[in-house]
């Protein structure tokens, strides 16, 4: 792992070289409470020529996100472009997860003239933040992480009643919020959990049918933190994009790890080699 230190933050990074039948280079997003090692796992096999992984502020080994004003779309952008610089990288496919997915689209239409290609997968979020009900699910568990330790904040987070109902029709997505109760970072970095789920990546929709780039969407079922309809939402809204329907993790995990490498993998092996 690497370190890139700028804008007042350090952030955490592996630049994986691989294969060099491509040229491509892919700088892959985590999601929100993740950190660089979920797309590493989904992506093991994946024959680009490098795969950069970073941790996001707030998340991994990253700096602290303390300050909810700074959990915004921009500054995660930004601190692509400050990587990509440091490792000589003029254009790159942007890709992400969830908040990834997020970070990949904002790139997309403030820094045109960096990206080669656009993967989006599992988008959570369209022109607007979060509905509300989400942010209020994100927020108590930033509170119980405040204010509990471990095992309690477990406890009084199963026992709200919309947990409750998540966690029975929806097993993985509790599982997943359940996680962010112990993520590194987790008490030092609530922001992420307050701060993102009230903003959007991108304030205006129509602004998505200026990106130029071939597109890649990889949306599922079965998901109510990361709707099927947002995923072809943007494909519908991205000229020429891509819509790869995958198994969700509720109905088929071992199908949608499998699934998401081979969409991942199949879109990139369509794009022009690079030299």
């Amino acid at each position: 792992m690497s370190e890139l230190v700028a804008a007042g933050a350090r952030l955490n990074y592996v630049d994986d070289p691989r294969s060099t039948a491509t040229g491509l280079a892919v700088v892959f997003h985590h999601g929100m409470g993740g950190d660089l090692s979920q797309p590493l796992g989904l992506l093991a096999e994946l024959r680009v020529s490098r795969l950069i992984a970073p941790d996001a502020r707030g998340h991994g080994a990253s700096s602290y996100l303390t300050h909810t004003a700074d959990a915004n779309f921009d500054l995660l952008a930004d601190d692509v472009i400050r990587l990509a610089d440091q490792l000589g990288l003029q254009r790159f496919v942007a890709a992400g997860i969830s908040l990834g997915a997020g970070v990949s689209l904002n790139l997309a239409l403030r820094y045109p003239d960096r990206i080669e290609a656009l993967i989006l997968a599992r988008p959570a979020w369209l022109d607007r933040p979060l509905e509300t009900w989400k942010q209020e699910i994100y927020a108590a568990i930033a509170e119980l992480v405040e204010t509990e330790d471990a095992a309690d904040a477990a406890t009084l987070l199963s026992a709200r009643e919309d947990f409750q109902k998540l966690d029975v029709e929806f097993p993985a997505t509790g599982s997943s919020l359940r996680g962010q109760l112990t993520r590194p970072q987790a008490k030092q970095s609530t922001a992420v959990l307050r701060g993102f789920p009230q903003v959007a990546p991108s304030p205006d929709a129509s602004a998505w049918s200026r990106i130029a780039v071939p597109t890649l969407v990889i949306a599922h079922r079965d998901d109510p933190f990361h709707p099927y309809d947002v995923g072809a939402e943007h494909a519908r809204l991205i000229p020429g994009a891509k819509l790869a329907a995958i198994p969700s993790k509720e109905a088929d995990a071992a199908g949608f790890t499998a699934g998401f490498a081979a969409a991942v993998q199949g879109f990139l092996d369509g794009l022009p080699a690079q030299k």
